[in-house]
């Protein structure tokens, strides 16, 4: 799931309804991308199919993405992926 960096408020939904029998729990995870480092203020709100609803405390979520790695990502985005196919192998 991608964070987005110019909002405010705004939600994101998942896609996760698993069937579980009462009593019966299951394990999930969750991957989040951002486009750079930055702060993410958030809120998990879970809406359970009895129609009640569970809130966790707010958390703050710090994304760090490495410069050097920021920095690959632009050139591969602007086009030069393809310039890496073309370089010689190394033997």
């Amino acid at each position: 799931m991608a964070l987005q960096l110019d909002r405010k408020t705004y939600r994101l939904r998942l896609p996760y309804r698993p069937l579980l029998a009462p009593g019966q729990n299951q394990r999930f995870q969750l991957a989040l991308i951002a486009p750079k480092a930055s702060r993410h203020p958030l809120r998990v709100i879970m809406d359970t199919s009895d129609g009640r609803r569970g809130a966790a405390a707010r958390l703050e979520l710090l994304y760090f993405v490495p410069k050097a790695l920021h920095t690959a990502l632009r050139w591969f985005s602007a086009g030069h992926a393809d310039a890496v196919s073309r370089a010689p192998k190394a033997r």
